[in-house]
C-alpha cells in the first residue's frame, strides 16, 4: 500500500507540474483565462498550492484584474510563509499599485527574521525602483536626504544635495530621475526630458523613469510621443500607477477624451479617494461643462489635502458658469496670493472687463519674470502695442535666444507677431507667427484632416425632410440663440451685441449642448425627444430666469440639424466673414492644437475653411427663417441698421443697449478679450490685405472653390 501511495503522490506533483507549466505558457502565450480555469482547477483539489496561487495571481495581472491578483499573491504567502521571493513580490506589486501604506504593514508582519526580514522592509519603505535600481555605492542615506528635501517642497535644496552625487556617481540611473523629478516641479520640462532618457539610457528597464518620461513629454504638450511611451510602459506593467494617469493625461491632451475618463474611472473605482485621478477627471468634467461636477470634485480634493493652486484656474471656470464671472472673483479673494494665483486673478479679471487691473497686473509679472514668455502674450490680448514700447526690443532679443523651450517660443511668437502687427511692421510680424506655428504642427505630428469626410456625413443624414420630419412641436420653456461660425468672425461681438439685450442671459460657449448633441446624432425619434428633454432642463436650470440664452460655442455649427429638431423655437445666427480675413486671423492666435490641428497650416486652413463652408450652405438650403446670417463686414460699417435687423430676426422688441457692446458685464471667454471691450469697430474689415503676398497659397485654394 506504501509502494502505491508514494507512486500516486509522485503522480498528482508531476500532474500539478504539468498544469502550472502549461497555465504559465498560456500566460506568455496571451491566454491568461485558460491559464485561471486551469488554475482554479487545480487548487479545488490543492488548495494550499503555493505555486499555484502565484500562477493564478499572473494570471489576473495580465487580465488587468490588480486586486484580485494581489489577493492571490497574499494567499501565496500564505501557504509558503517563509518565502522571501514570494514576500518580495507580493510588497512590489502593492507598492506599484499604490498601496504603500498596506506594504508596510504587511512587510512588518511578514514572519521573516533577520537579513531577509530587513530587505523586506526596506523594499516596502523605498519601493522597487529604489530597492531594485541599483544605487552602486552611493550611499542610501544621502539618496533618502534628497527625497525627504524634494517631498518638503525644498527644491533648491534637493537639488544642492543632489548634484554632487550626480557627478560622483555618473553612471547611476536613479538620480537622473530624481534631478528629472526636480525639473518637473520647477515647470523644467525639457530639461526633465533629458534627465529622464539618460536614467532609461543608463537602465533601460527603469519603470518610474518610463513613466517620467511620458508625463514630461505630455507636459511639453507632445502628447503623441508621450502616449507611445506611457502606452508601452503601462503594456509592460500594468500595475505603474504613475504611467497609467500619465497615459490618460496624455490621452487627454490628444482629444482622445472618452479614452482618458474610462481608464481615470477604472483607477477611481479600485481607490476613490485617489486624489490625483480625481484632479485629472476634474480637468475632463471641465472640458465636458459638467461643471457642478467639477466645482464638486475639487472641493473634495481641498477638504482632503488642502488648496491646490494647479486646479484653481479649473475650478473659478466652473464657478463663473455656474455663479457668475463675479463669484469668481470673490472666490480669489480669500486665496494668498502666489504668482500663479496673480495670474489667474489678471486672467479673470479681463474676462469682467476689468481691463484696466489686468493689464497692470501682466506689466507687474512681466517685471518680476521677463524671461516668461507667456506673460507678453497675455498682455497683448489685453491690449494694442505702441511703436515705442521698450517691451518689443525686449520680445526680439529673447525671440534670438536658443536656449528657451519650444513651448514658450510659441507663446513668444504669438506675442511677437501681434506686437509687431500692431506697429506695422508685417513682415516680421508674419515671420514671428509663422516660426511659432512650425513648431506646433511638428510637436503635433501628422494627423490627417477629416472636416471634409465628417461634414458630407452629417449633411447626408440631416437633410430637409429628416429634420422637418423629426422636429419636435412642443418647444422648451427656454429660447437658445446658436452664435455659429468659425472662429475669428466677430461671433463674441455679435454674442455682445444679443447679450446686451435684458431679455436675454449669455451662456458663453457652453460645452454641455455639444457634448449631448454629439451624444445623438443619429437621426431617430428617440434621440431628438431625449436629447429635447436633456437640453430643455438645462436651459431652464441656466437660463437664471430669462426667456432667452445664448450659446457661442462655435462647433454647434456642425449640429444645427439635430439642434433645430429637438429645440424648435431655437435660432441660429450664422456669422461670416472674409475667408482670408478668418484664416489670417486663426493663423495669428493660438488654439488647441488638437482640436485645431488645421490652424498651423495655411493651405491645412484653406481645405478646413471650404470644407465649413460647404456645411454650411447645406444649413442654409435645409434651414428656414431659423438660419441668419450675419456679415462681420456689414456689422461694423453700419452697425446701428445691422443690429436692428438682427434684433428684430430674433423676434426680440428692440432695445438701445444693443447698441453698447463693449459695456456688457457678461465674461468675455475667448481670445477676443480686449476687442469686443472696444465696442464695434472696423479697422480690422481689410487688415489680411497686409499679407496678401505671405498668404497666397491659402488665396488659392480658396480661389479654386469660388470663395
Amino acid at each position: 500500500m506504501l509502494g502505491t501511495s508514494i507512486k500516486a503522490s509522485q503522480s498528482t506533483v508531476q500532474r500539478s507540474k504539468a498544469e502550472i507549466a502549461a497555465s504559465e505558457a498560456a500566460i506568455i502565450a496571451h491566454r491568461p483565462q485558460e491559464a485561471l480555469s486551469r488554475m482554479d482547477a487545480l487548487l479545488t483539489e490543492f488548495p494550499k498550492l503555493a505555486k499555484a496561487h502565484l500562477v493564478r495571481a499572473d494570471a489576473l495581472m495580465a487580465m488587468r484584474e490588480v486586486d484580485l491578483s494581489l489577493a492571490a499573491l497574499g494567499q501565496a504567502t500564505k501557504f509558503a510563509p517563509k518565502s522571501e521571493e514570494l514576500w518580495a513580490r507580493f510588497i512590489t506589486d502593492l507598492h506599484r499599485a499604490g498601496h504603500k501604506g498596506r506594504a508596510r504593514r504587511i512587510a512588518d508582519k511578514a514572519p521573516l527574521k533577520g537579513p531577509a526580514s530587513k530587505r523586506l522592509k526596506t523594499l516596502a519603505k523605498d519601493g522597487p525602483n529604489l530597492a531594485t535600481t541599483s544605487l552602486g555605492d552611493v550611499p542610501t542615506e544621502r539618496v533618502h536626504d534628497v527625497r525627504r528635501a524634494i517631498e518638503a517642497g525644498a527644491l533648491g535644496k534637493a537639488r544642492e544635495l543632489l548634484e554632487p552625487l550626480i557627478t560622483t556617481w555618473p553612471e547611476v540611473a536613479f538620480l537622473y530621475n530624481m534631478r528629472g523629478i526636480i525639473e518637473m516641479d520647477v515647470r523644467h520640462y525639457a530639461a526633465a526630458e533629458a534627465d529622464f532618457r539618460k536614467a532609461l539610457g543608463l537602465s533601460p528597464e527603469f519603470a518610474e523613469a518610463k513613466a517620467n518620461l511620458g508625463a514630461s513629454l505630455s507636459r511639453q504638450h507632445r502628447a503623441n510621443e508621450a502616449i507611445e511611451v506611457l502606452g508601452a510602459a503601462f503594456e509592460e506593467n500594468p500595475l505603474n500607477q504613475a504611467a497609467k494617469l500619465n497615459f490618460a493625461d496624455a490621452l487627454f491632451q490628444a482629444g482622445r477624451d472618452t479614452e482618458s475618463r474610462i481608464l481615470a474611472e477604472e483607477m477611481l473605482a479600485k481607490n476613490p479617494n485617489d486624489y490625483d485621478v480625481l484632479a485629472h477627471l476634474a480637468r475632463i468634467y471641465g472640458k465636458k461643462g459638467e461643471h457642478q461636477k467639477v466645482v464638486d470634485t475639487i472641493q473634495k480634493i481641498w477638504n482632503a489635502k488642502g488648496y491646490d493652486p494647479d486646479q484653481l484656474q479649473n475650478f473659478l471656470t466652473s464657478v463663473d458658469y455656474l455663479e457668475g464671472i463675479n463669484a469668481a472673483l470673490k472666490v480669489l479673494d480669500h486665496i494668498e496670493e502666489s504668482e500663479e494665483t496673480i495670474r489667474i486673478k489678471s486672467l479673470f479679471l479681463g474676462r469682467a472687463g476689468r481691463l484696466d487691473e489686468a493689464i497692470a497686473i501682466a506689466h507687474d509679472q512681466i517685471e518680476k519674470q521677463p524671461s516668461v514668455t507667456a506673460n507678453y502674450r497675455r498682455l497683448g490680448l489685453l491690449r494694442k502695442w505702441q511703436a515705442n514700447d521698450p517691451l518689443i526690443d525686449q520680445m526680439r532679443k529673447l525671440d534670438k535666444d536658443a536656449s528657451i523651450p519650444g513651448r514658450s517660443q510659441v507663446d513668444l511668437g504669438y506675442a511677437l507677431s501681434k506686437s509687431l502687427e500692431d506697429i506695422g511692421e508685417y513682415k516680421e510680424a508674419f515671420a514671428a507667427i509663422s516660426k511659432a506655428n512650425r513648431i506646433q504642427k511638428l510637436e503635433l505630428g501628422d494627423r490627417k484632416q477629416r472636416a471634409a469626410e465628417r461634414n458630407q456625413f452629417i449633411a447626408r443624414m440631416w437633410d430637409k425632410d429628416t429634420i422637418q420630419g423629426l422636429k419636435r412641436s412642443n418647444a422648451p420653456a427656454v429660447k437658445c440663440v446658436f452664435v455659429v461660425g468659425m472662429p475669428r468672425t466677430g461671433s463674441s461681438l455679435t454674442e455682445a451685441i444679443i447679450g446686451r439685450h435684458p431679455m436675454v442671459y449669455d451662456l458663453g460657449e457652453d460645452q454641455f449642448t455639444i457634448t449631448s448633441v454629439s451624444r445623438f446624432l443619429k437621426p431617430t425619434q428617440n434621440n431628438i425627444t431625449e436629447l429635447a428633454k436633456l437640453l430643455g432642463d438645462h436651459l431652464r436650470t441656466r437660463s437664471r430666469g430669462h426667456p432667452v440664452v445664448t450659446d457661442k460655442h462655435l462647433g454647434n455649427a456642425t449640429y444645427i440639424g439635430p439642434l433645430s429638431a429637438a429645440l424648435p423655437n431655437a435660432k441660429f445666427v450664422l456669422v461670416r466673414r472674409n475667408p482670408r480675413a478668418i484664416c489670417l486671423s486663426i493663423f495669428q492666435n493660438r488654439f488647441n492644437t488638437f482640436g485645431h490641428a488645421y490652424a498651423m497650416d495655411l493651405e491645412d486652413l484653406a481645405h478646413h475653411y471650404v470644407a465649413f463652408d460647404q456645411l454650411m450652405t447645406h444649413w442654409k438650403s435645409v434651414m428656414g427663417p431659423e438660419l441668419i446670417e450675419v456679415r462681420y463686414e456689414d456689422l461694423v460699417t453700419d452697425p446701428d441698421y445691422q443690429t436692428r435687423k438682427l434684433i428684430a430676426d430674433l423676434d426680440l422688441l428692440w432695445d438701445e443697449a444693443c447698441l453698447s457692446p463693449e459695456k456688457s458685464t457678461s465674461a468675455v471667454r475667448t481670445l477676443s478679450i480686449g476687442q469686443v471691450r472696444q465696442g464695434v469697430y472696423d479697422s480690422s474689415r481689410d487688415r489680411w490685405r497686409n499679407y496678401e503676398e505671405e498668404l497666397q497659397p491659402l488665396i488659392k485654394i480658396l480661389e479654386q472653390h469660388g470663395l
